[in-house]
């Protein structure tokens, strides 16, 4: 059973406890609920006066308690600087290798890394050998803050500040929005609050990651499934290359398989790679379910402009229609995969005049030689095909690569005396094809060696600036 609680998002929001003696819990997880409010955009869509206080999206994805019958939960020791506030702070492994941390650390969190070039001054815990990723990671987190006000009251704020778990299993923290001193009341000092950083309380539970294969799903992004005490887990990690929100915003960042479908629609705040660099991004359930496309990732906000998109951290339970779908032990006879990859040669070459006009116009709009998922599905879609996408993904990627080459498209298919299929059944409206939603799902996507490995040899594997605008890998 998954139970989240606590909202997180962009703008800080004071509480104030009614004593003093309620400041002992500021620190106990989850943390209160915050709010994204815009940054690039007036408001965000399905924003309703009569169900909010303000034009912004409460998020619950930062500060978040998961419980698991069984789970063994193992010691995580944080750094002589950092004390635990409550239980001490603990990691365990869920299915077949996601690694989950939980717990509270309090101390210094600084604005900027060391010069010694190792960031030995943003170190707060350090994963054992088993429980590292192959490459670093970085989330989002929460810092919060607490500062003393008249009447011997307290108050207490929250910003997002950036994690990053590296392959030596360095757990760092980067305070880039702590509060300025001089954010606190008039003549009441910030507790522990400099310059150079502030103390206050992190929730680790924004950490979690898989150790094991994924399916390559775009740019260096990887996904992959955990089926767990009935239900299942979908976990994205890696980052998107750089995007403009200009210009992106309008169409997904990503197609999800109809296995990962969400119960309804979501919101995460994810990091970027500069310096206090944020995004608000929302995972939608896909209009129609048994079409092989079950959800998109859509980009609703940006610190920044132009920036890249680190999905590590997002996780999500899915609706239970969804566990009837799986991205694996699915397969295509020979005969059945190539009548089908040829009818859908025959739609393209009936759309565009030819395969390779079709790949230029709709699929490898970037030149870049292949496609992915994502770009596969939109692809699709401008086609005019309404048939199961992961059936035609898993027809096409044959040697599960992860991407498509023009080569692969448009292969030639001689079907001897075997009949082909009706394409006229699968580019029709779906309202119009007697038994269209009950499609059977085939998705066979490229599993990666590593969860972290980039889905082509041109995809970066930097790890993100933390003190300029972009910095070099960070080693520990």
């Amino acid at each position: 059973m998954v139970v989240a609680a606590g909202e997180c998002g962009w703008h800080a929001r004071k509480e104030r406890p009614a004593v003093a003696a309620d400041a002992a819990d500021w620190a106990q997880a989850p943390f209160p609920p915050l709010s994204w409010v815009p940054v690039q955009m007036t408001e965000h869509d399905g924003y309703s006066p009569d169900e909010k206080y303000f034009v912004g999206t409460y998020v619950d994805s930062l500060s978040v308690n998961f419980q698991f019958p069984g789970v063994d939960e193992k010691p995580l020791p944080l750094e002589s600087r950092f004390e635990a506030p409550g239980a001490p702070p603990s990691w365990f492994v869920l299915g077949d290798g996601l690694i989950m941390c939980k717990g509270v650390a309090v101390g210094f969190f600084p604005r900027e890394p060391d010069s010694s070039g190792r960031c030995r001054n943003l170190r707060i815990a350090r994963l054992p050998r088993s429980a590292r990723p192959s490459r670093s990671l970085q989330f989002p987190g929460i810092l919060r803050e607490v500062h003393a006000t008249q009447g011997g009251r307290v108050a207490c704020s929250s910003h997002l500040l950036t994690l990053v778990v590296t392959p030596e299993g360095w757990i760092l923290g980067l305070a880039a929005h702590a509060s300025a001193p001089t954010r606190c009341d008039a003549g009441m000092p910030a507790l522990g609050c400099s310059r150079d950083g502030a103390t206050g309380a992190i929730d680790l539970s924004a950490i979690r990651f898989s150790i094991r294969g994924g399916i390559s799903l775009i740019d260096s992004v990887t996904l992959q499934e955990c089926n767990v005490a009935g239900t299942r887990l979908i976990i994205l990690q890696g980052h998107l290359s750089e995007r403009c929100f200009r210009t992106d915003r309008a169409k997904p960042l990503s197609l999800l398989p109809e296995s990962c479908r969400p119960p309804r629609n979501l919101n995460f705040v994810v990091s970027g790679s500069r310096a206090g660099s944020f995004n608000l991004l929302a995972v939608q359930p896909a209009k129609s379910f048994d079409a092989g496309c079950g959800a998109e990732l859509l980009w609703r906000d940006s610190v920044w402009i132009k920036d890249d998109i680190h999905l590590s951290g997002i996780i999500y339970e899915v609706e239970p229609r969804a566990l009837g779908h799986s991205l694996i032990d699915m397969k295509w006879s020979t005969k059945s995969g190539k009548i089908f990859l040829k009818e859908f040669q025959t739609l393209l070459t009936r759309k565009f005049g030819s395969v390779a006009e079709a790949w230029s116009k709709a699929f490898d709009t970037d030149q870049s030689g292949s496609i992915n998922f994502t770009e596969f599905g939109l692809g699709c879609k401008a086609a005019g095909y309404v048939g199961n996408v992961m059936k035609l993904w898993a027809a096409l990627d044959v040697d599960h690569s992860g991407d498509i080459s023009l080569e692969e498209l448009d292969e030639y298919i001689e079907l001897d005396t075997v009949n082909s299929l009706d394409i006229r059944r699968y580019t029709a409206p779906a309202s119009a094809i007697p038994g269209s939603s009950k499609h059977t799902p085939l998705p066979t996507p490229r599993t990666c060696a590593s969860p972290d490995q980039p889905s082509s040899p041109s995809a970066s594997a930097r790890v993100p600036n933390l003190n300029q605008q972009r910095l070099p890998p960070l080693s520990a």
